[in-house]
């Protein structure tokens, strides 16, 4: 299974590329779509008309910013649809506010509008809790991550030599945090546990950070605080242009990391 880096920065970055990557095995996957896709994806010689599946993680746009590009190529370029990959919740909040942009355009002649509807552009095909699917070779398995909108954490699973590689999506790690939303009953005991261990048994995982303490995402000095089993297996994504870390890793943009 090969990981390629497409990207690795935060919303707020001027040095990289939102975070994104493609897993690679026998068909290329997308996971999310940052503006400046194309740019990117040409920088690491890959041709775009590989990419036919995507899995979007959630709406924000440092993650959807590069989905629109993406689909007016494939349907008016190479006249296919995206196979789309995540959960009916994300779906709906795409097709309802982030499709908008996107539901006509000119009739023939100028005489009036053309109007889409969402599965026009994309096949959905729906990512559960609990329920893994399987995209060409890999079982792909999810989570519900700790981010203020909806959002998924990702697990993929080579079929034949079971390597797995996982990543943690936007999220807040703090075990107290997540604790008390539970006791709350603000979240499921299922995303209270994942939330704290659904990523830890992958061979090589991909995971959000900032440097920030309290702050929406995972404070970098949570995940330095993990056992050393589990921190020699991470690297930092969605990081600020100023990250630094003596203990853990950032991921190199545009390089391939193989397992």
């Amino acid at each position: 299974m090969k990981i390629h880096i497409v990207g690795i920065g935060n919303g707020l970055t001027s040095e990289h590329y939102n975070t994104s990557f493609i897993v690679e095995l026998d068909r290329s996957i997308l996971v999310d779509c940052p503006q400046g896709l194309f740019r990117a994806l040409a920088k690491m010689y890959i041709d775009k008309q590989c990419i036919n599946d995507v899995i979007i993680t959630h709406i924000h746009g440092d993650h959807t910013a590069g989905f629109e590009s993406l689909l007016l190529w494939k349907k008016y370029i190479e006249q296919r649809k995206i196979n789309l990959y995540t959960t009916k919740k994300i779906f709906n909040l795409l097709k309802n506010y982030w499709f908008k942009a996107m539901d006509r355009t000119y009739s023939s002649g100028f005489k009036g509008f053309i109007k889409f509807k969402f599965t026009d552009w994309v096949t959905f095909y729906e990512l559960k809790v609990g329920h893994p699917r399987m995209i060409g070779n890999l079982k792909v398995e999810i989570r519900n991550s700790f981010h203020y909108t909806p959002t998924i954490g990702l697990k993929f699973i080579d079929t034949e030599t079971g390597k797995t590689f996982a990543y943690s999506g936007d999220t807040i790690y703090r075990r107290k945090l997540i604790d008390d939303w539970y006791r709350r009953k603000k979240i499921s005991k299922r995303d209270r546990d994942d939330c704290l261990g659904f990523l830890w048994d992958a061979d090589l995982i991909l995971h959000d950070a900032e440097n920030i303490r309290d702050g929406v995402h995972t404070f970098v000095g949570e995940l330095e605080k993990l056992p050393e089993k589990i921190r020699k297996k991470i690297l930092l994504v969605h990081v600020s242009d100023n990250m630094k870390s003596e203990i853990i890793p950032i991921a190199e943009e545009g390089k391939t990391y193989e397992i």
